[in-house]
């Protein structure tokens, strides 16, 4: 309980810092990523173990990516295309099938396909914001309502009450990133 509570306390600092776009949500998000690692494990719930090995690769990427943009001074908040939304969606549609797919055949994980979902959405939101693509926050947004459910599932309620509050800041920092963009 003690490291759900340090999880969510980095969870909330990280995604606060994100909206702001500060470079110190990376590694506050290194801390938010071993406190989970803990807690899902403990859970069963593999593909939210999986997702945060690949979360930490992309936090370090974001952390690299932002740290060189910031020197360049051109690294503002951009949109994806109508055909990268279409591939992202065809892809994570995939992916989340196959991978739900092997998580219900190979493990013995409660929610295999919600589970697969949520980490495969959680990798498209995790690259677009470190790319600063304002579409990261809606990718967010599902993430987090689908999450929502699935913590309560599992009794996790500091993790559950977290993603309604990463929820709500998704949408702050969509907000946020928007003005941003539009004073461009």
């Amino acid at each position: 309980m003690v490291i759900e509570l340090i999880g969510t306390t980095a969870g909330l600092l990280y995604v606060w810092l994100m909206a702001k776009q500060n470079m110190w949500c990376w590694p506050i998000g290194l801390i938010y990523i071993g406190a989970s690692y803990i807690v899902f494990f403990n859970a069963n719930l593999y593909a939210e173990l999986a997702s945060h090995t690949v979360y930490l690769a992309l936090t370090f990427y974001g952390w690299y990516a932002w740290l060189q943009k910031k020197k360049e001074k051109s690294f503002s908040v951009t949109t994806l295309s109508v055909r990268d939304i279409a591939f992202l969606i065809l892809t994570n549609i995939i992916l989340s099938m196959c991978f739900g797919f092997l998580l219900a055949t190979y493990t013995n994980n409660v929610l295999p396909y919600t589970d697969a979902l949520v980490a495969v959405l959680s990798f498209t939101g995790m690259w677009l914001s470190a790319k600063k693509k304002i579409e990261n926050w809606h990718i967010w947004m599902i993430v987090n309502f689908i999450s929502i459910g699935m913590y309560f599932r599992q009794s996790l309620y500091f993790y559950m009450v977290l993603y309604i509050l990463f929820f709500i800041m998704a949408i702050i920092g969509h907000q946020t990133w928007q003005r941003a963009k539009s004073h461009l």
